[in-house]
């Protein structure tokens, strides 16, 4: 992509030096060779005299204004960088905001952004993607109390195209409350769930139902699940989020999984 840089007038710092070296030889020619001019140069343990002592003296002249040009290149150069690095900032903040919706990201979180199924949400930094296929599986940091209670917390996100589930109305908007359910109710019989919890709500101002119930696994620990089925109708799909956690550290997970709700957004 082409960049507008402002162009620079410096002169290339070995260029100029070979001039200055080639002026000051033609210098000290003129004037100790064709007007016959005198001179004397004495350092520390060296006397010149003559031509040579011209050709010193102006190429010690040449040397300050070398290092003189060499910054100013170099500062120009310096500049010039900068003004690029900020073009290139700047378009790369125009292409993320053409990429990337405005979503909501709390403290702890990052962004996800599915293009694919049109939806973008936050979700636990801490949180390690599972490869599953569906839109995310997101699982608990591994710790040692972790493996002690003998369950790993996992979030996971489904979506189902309308036109796949039998039985629905044709129009979305005719689709009930109770027929929302029917994910939900599918795993609390296949995991025999108690204590059933169902409130309808809105996920990013999507009808949705959640439902909260338990898991008893003996010998394994309660598992807690918190699930909502939300209906985008605009998308003609059916997302579905679940948690399942395991009863000592459910209330945390749940807390977390309250807020990834918060940040949906659906991208049609």
């Amino acid at each position: 992509m082409p960049r507008d840089t402002a162009p620079t007038n410096a002169t290339n710092p070995v260029f100029a030096y070979l001039i200055i070296f080639g002026t000051s030889l033609i210098g000290a020619a003129v004037l100790y060779g064709g007007l016959k001019s005198t001179g004397v140069f004495e350092s520390e343990g060296m006397e010149l005299g003559g031509a040579a002592a011209g050709f010193v003296i102006i190429l010690l002249i040449a040397k300050r204004i070398f290092f003189s040009l060499q910054r100013q290149h170099l500062d120009n150069s310096q500049n010039n960088q900068a003004r690029e690095i900020e073009t290139l900032r700047e378009e790369l903040e125009k292409l993320r905001a053409g990429e990337q919706p405005e979503l909501e990201c709390p403290k702890g979180f990052e962004l996800m952004v599915s293009r694919d199924f049109g939806l973008g949400f936050a979700k636990p930094r801490t949180w390690s993607q599972h490869p599953e296929q569906h839109i995310g599986m997101y699982m608990t940091p591994m710790t040692e109390d972790i493996i002690k209670t003998g369950f790993r917390g996992n979030i996971t996100i489904t979506m189902t195209l309308l036109d796949q589930v039998p039985g629905l109305p044709d129009d979305p908007d005719e689709i009930t409350n109770d027929e929302l359910k029917a994910p939900l109710q599918s795993a609390i019989q296949l995991h025999e769930g108690t204590d059933v919890k169902w409130h309808p709500t809105y996920v990013a101002n999507r009808r949705a139902m959640c439902a909260e119930f338990t898991i008893h696994r003996a010998p394994g620990p309660t598992i807690v699940v918190e699930g909502a089925v939300v209906l985008d109708a605009p998308g003609r799909r059916l997302f579905v989020f679940a948690l399942y956690e395991a009863l000592p550290h459910s209330e945390q997970s749940q807390q977390l999984f309250r807020q990834l709700l918060s940040t949906v957004k659906f991208l049609s």
